[in-house]
């Protein structure tokens, strides 16, 4: 399952890279990252595929935030997760998911 089909099935609105139109909190933007290649016998093994999501929120939900961990955990993908960061220039919060699932492609 792509991380696009993955955050489909929450109930928080996302997008990729930027939200198109002004979308009240919480939301989330996602963004991939540069994989991580192990090479053997000259070709590619092993990849990881990784992203970061950003999830913007005003008011602690944690039940929100326990249904998007209990996706990210499914399906072969793991994660770490930021601390609740403060944007004051925003007057809102967002956690940093970053998630990423191994390739085998031998």
């Amino acid at each position: 399952m792509t991380i696009q089909e993955l955050l489909t099935q929450s109930s928080i609105p996302s997008q990729y890279g930027v939200m198109d139109e002004m979308v009240d909190p919480p939301f989330i933007v996602y963004m991939g990252q540069s994989p991580d290649i192990f090479y053997a016998d000259n070709q590619s093994y092993v990849q990881n595929k990784s992203y970061r999501i950003e999830y913007y929120f005003k008011d602690k939900n944690e039940e929100l935030e326990e249904e998007l961990e209990a996706l990210l955990s499914s399906d072969g993908w793991i994660y770490d997760k930021s601390d609740d960061i403060y944007i004051s220039s925003e007057h809102i919060f967002t956690i940093y998911y970053y998630i990423e699932r191994m390739q085998n492609y031998v």
